[in-house]
């Protein structure tokens, strides 16, 4: 009894250090949205996230979970603005920062180990290669701003992983994470609603079209719709037969998904139909029993279906706005065959599409001076598109594979290709978690890789800013299949 309740009351604490902290942060950033920065402020916010950290480290990863999920840029991207100075800490860096301190403390005072894999001995690699990438940059006389910028985002932030695998050693925390992720999803529709109401998503002029149409969804928020929707088809495939998981035979687990779904369509995020795509269907084939495919096969069906009737019943009564444009309203089936085109596209008819191709000929003239070592981080390309130019760092050129190639050399791009390679072999090695009577096991898997999937898609076709915002549900991801997998790993 006595170690019923201590459990109980471990659970309550860390719920109440998760809340303050996700409240405080939560309540900084809608202040700054609303009424302008507060340093002020600011400084009583990260006082409240730096002490629920330091008492319960996994608040702090309860507060990277959420914030990103719901205000994207403005958690991960937001600058401390200092007078008339701008100095790039974002609150994703603080929060990091803060964490690091924590789980150092607890590794020198109380006794926390923590064994390498091989998986983390490729990040560590990837990193030294990052390190030198920067140290030509250096040399070279490059950027240095832009070169940092692009060191943190390939590889510092890979110290989120090490964090997640440090503090979750055991099941239980990453139940508690997923419940926190869960929450995180449940909010998202706020975000979906505001769309439908409104007639845009809510920060999507940040990514504009460059076709007709207005996106419902910023596609930071489409992308967390995207995790949200394969955890829910996880809960449903890997279901317990007690009481307490009925939910997921009911109405509202077919509710959720369909408007998960239906966020991906009104986002008009091409590269996430893309992965959606993939993902599934890799799913239909690696999935561990006809059962269960059977199974899978009926949940996608069945969701597509309602996804089309509330989708073709809004638009019914909703057409799609072009933006600036006086002549009318424009068919939702007119914007999404100009999203699906394949000809418009590949006739280089799309801005977006041609613009990607030009800066690719360009970077990979750039690369053939260096091409072992690459031209270091912090390099800049110039050219033309459609006789209209361009000048921007190399590693934006909407394709991050092509970007460490031509940036880290083929040295760079043989390592990041074997890393990917034994995931993979870990995946097929490891697939019988599938079967396995570990429920949660079988789930945290399924979403591991659907999340590791989507990322290694979008990454081909996706633009950089996204590794800003994405950039530690990748890490979270590789860390989640490292619990589901680390007797083996």
């Amino acid at each position: 009894m006595n170690n019923l309740f201590s459990l109980k009351t471990e659970k309550s604490q860390g719920l109440f250090w998760g809340i303050l902290g996700v409240f405080a942060m939560s309540a900084y950033i809608l202040g700054t949205l609303y009424f302008g920065q507060s340093l002020l402020l600011y400084f009583f916010a990260l006082l409240l996230v730096f002490s629920s950290i330091m008492i319960r480290p996994a608040s702090g990863l309860y507060i990277l979970v959420i914030c990103t999920m719901w205000f994207e840029r403005h958690f991960t991207l937001a600058p401390v603005v200092l007078n008339s100075m701008t100095i790039k800490l974002y609150p994703i860096d603080f929060v990091i920062l803060f964490l690091i301190i924590s789980v150092a403390a607890r590794i020198i005072f109380g006794g926390w180990r923590f064994q390498l894999k091989t998986l983390d001995r490729f990040i560590l690699i990837f990193g030294i290669i990052c390190t030198v990438g920067l140290s030509v940059a250096y040399i070279r006389g490059l950027d240095l701003s832009i070169a940092f910028g692009t060191y943190k985002n390939y590889f510092l932030y890979s110290v989120v992983y090490f964090l997640f695998a440090i503090i979750l050693r055991a099941e239980e925390d990453w139940r508690r994470l997923m419940s926190w992720f869960f929450a995180g999803g449940i909010g998202l529709f706020f975000f979906l609603a505001f769309g439908l109401i409104s007639g845009y998503g809510l920060w999507s002029e940040f990514t504009p079209l460059s076709t007709s149409g207005d996106r419902l969804l910023a596609g930071t928020h489409t992308f967390y719709f995207v995790l949200f929707f394969f955890w829910l088809v996880g809960l449903y495939i890997w279901k317990k037969k007690k009481h307490g998981e009925k939910w997921f035979d009911s109405i509202w687990l077919w509710i959720a998904l369909s408007l998960s779904l239906g966020a991906l369509v009104v986002s008009l995020v091409r590269h996430l139909w893309i992965a959606m795509v993939f993902v599934l269907v890799f799913w239909l084939v690696f999935l561990p029993s006809f059962k269960t495919r059977l199974r899978y096969f009926f949940l996608i069906v069945l969701t597509a279906i309602i996804t089309t009737v509330w989708l073709s019943g809004y638009y019914y009564s909703e057409n799609i706005l072009r933006p600036g444009d006086t002549s009318g309203r424009i068919s939702a089936s007119q914007v999404l065959k100009e999203r699906t085109d394949i000809e418009y596209v590949t006739s280089m008819q799309d801005s977006s599409f041609r613009w990607r191709v030009s800066t690719w000929k360009i970077g990979y003239f750039a690369w053939t001076i260096s091409p072992i070592f690459g031209t270091g981080l912090g390099y800049k390309i110039s050219g033309f598109d459609n006789n209209w130019p361009f000048t921007i760092a190399l590693r934006e050129i909407h394709n991050d594979y092509l970007a460490i190639l031509f940036q880290l050399g083929m040295i760079g791009f043989v390592v990041v290709g074997i890393w990917f390679l034994y995931m993979c072999y870990e995946f097929l090695k490891n697939r019988i978690i599938l079967f396995g009577e570990n429920i949660f096991k079988s789930r945290l898997f399924f979403f591991s890789w659907s999340a590791i999937l989507i990322l290694m898609v979008g990454f081909s076709i996706s633009v950089y800013w996204d590794v800003n915002l994405y950039v530690i549900w990748w890490w979270l991801a590789l860390a989640a299949m490292r619990s589901a997998i680390k007797e083996h790993l």
